[in-house]
């Protein structure tokens, strides 16, 4: 938690030592046509680079036992030398937890990764643009996995706690989609 507040203390300085057109709000239209809404905010923080975090969250999709709760800071470095224009390549740091019940097992749990994303922003008008992106990430999780009628909040306990049963890696996509921004 403590590493959180730093890093939001580090971003809300650079948006206050930024100038014109620091800040751009957007929301990405593939993921909310997904039922999984989104909100991002992206800093400018020199000539050719800026940091985003975009949030997005969903809870029962479809009436699908699924709920979804994922952050994902981004720095990003734009080869047009200008912010929010053009060609753009980033390292991203996604931060998600889940819980997924399928029709026969259940994956709660959490995650970290890192990734690549690669992407071009068009300009619509003075204060709007469109962004194309997409991109790749190692993702590190650990989950409670479990049959649905298991009695798994019995079996897995050490010292009080529940524990989870299965971890590993996934080698996966990243934010594909196409998010509408606007510019203050």
């Amino acid at each position: 938690m403590r590493k959180a507040v730093i890093g939001l203390l580090v971003i809300m300085n650079c948006v206050f030592t930024a100038s014109a057109q620091t800040l751009a709000v957007n929301t990405d239209l593939l993921m909310d046509g997904l039922q999984t809404p989104s909100l991002g905010l992206e800093f400018v923080v020199g000539n050719s680079t800026s940091v985003s975090v975009n949030a997005m969250m969903n809870n029962k999709p479809w009436g699908q036992d699924i709920k979804l709760v994922m952050a994902q800071p981004e720095l990003r470095y734009y080869f047009s030398r200008r912010v929010m224009h053009h060609h753009f390549v980033g390292v991203c740091l996604p931060v998600a937890t889940y819980r997924i019940g399928g029709e026969r097992k259940v994956y709660d749990g959490y995650g970290v990764g890192v990734g690549l994303t690669f992407g071009y922003v068009m300009n619509i008008a003075s204060h709007l643009t469109m962004d194309f992106h997409a991109g790749v990430q190692n993702f590190f999780y650990s989950q409670k996995e479990y049959y649905k009628n298991d009695p798994y909040d019995e079996k897995y306990i050490k010292n009080g706690r529940h524990t989870t049963n299965a971890r590993g890696t996934y080698f996966l996509p990243t934010r594909i989609g196409v998010s509408v921004a606007y510019l203050f």
